[in-house]
């Protein structure tokens, strides 16, 4: 069985994919309650944000989780191998999603009620979301897929905040803390974790030259 890294694996690593779409997909697929566009599915961290951006708040929500379910699938070497069309065109669906997740973050940014340092975090997360993600789909463009494969684990580290955040929430609701009490430092520990593991995995990689086979070719 093929897993994460697109190669033959041990139960380490097929559990490691596992844990990875279980994660993707449960979040995602919560997530998707928002369509409903009902104020009372919304936490109520959330309230004051989703009534003053109401249908980009609801974009924001859906396309981040299309582009966490679809970069999650991304990683099935089965995907790759058997069926290349339907993994380029899932690729441009991603990074569509996150075009849109990003740009929308920066709308709803402002509105974080926590202050400016929750509103600088999650601005910054945006916009390197965005940019990574730009520069892999550059690089596909360009046909240069060893390139694009780095930059794409990059873009789906940060696409991935989106996990880090609600496994980080419940740790601190168990700690008896409330999201305006943690945002200011979650703004930036639901990512800046995720980003120093994508390289500390690349350096991995490179070191035993499995560089080529490390992440998925999405858009190429």
């Amino acid at each position: 069985m093929a897993g994460l890294y697109g190669m033959r694996t041990g139960p380490l690593r097929r559990v490691s994919l596992t844990v990875l779409l279980l994660l993707a997909f449960g979040v995602g697929l919560v997530s998707l309650r928002y369509l409903s566009g009902d104020p009372a599915v919304v936490p109520p961290s959330m309230q004051a944000s989703f009534l003053a951006n109401g249908w980009i708040f609801v974009m924001h929500t859906i396309a981040s989780a299309i582009a966490l379910m679809v970069g999650a699938a991304q990683f099935l070497a089965a995907l790759r191998r058997r069926w290349p069309m339907v993994h380029r065109w899932a690729g441009r669906c991603y990074v569509a999603c996150c075009a849109a997740g990003a740009f929308s973050a920066f709308w709803i940014a402002p509105d974080v009620e926590s202050g400016p340092v929750a509103t600088a975090g999650f601005s910054a997360l945006a916009f390197a979301w965005i940019g990574v993600t730009v520069v892999a789909w550059r690089h596909a463009v360009a046909r240069r897929v060893d390139c694009h494969r780095r930059w794409m684990l990059r873009s789906f580290a940060l696409t991935a905040a989106a996990i880090s955040l609600r496994i980080q929430l419940l740790v601190f609701e168990a700690l008896g803390f409330d999201y305006d009490q943690t945002s200011a430092l979650l703004s930036f520990s639901c990512w800046l974790p995720n980003v120093v593991l994508a390289e500390m995995t690349l350096w991995w990689m490179r070191r035993r030259g499995m560089e080529s086979e490390a992440v998925p070719d999405t858009v190429s």
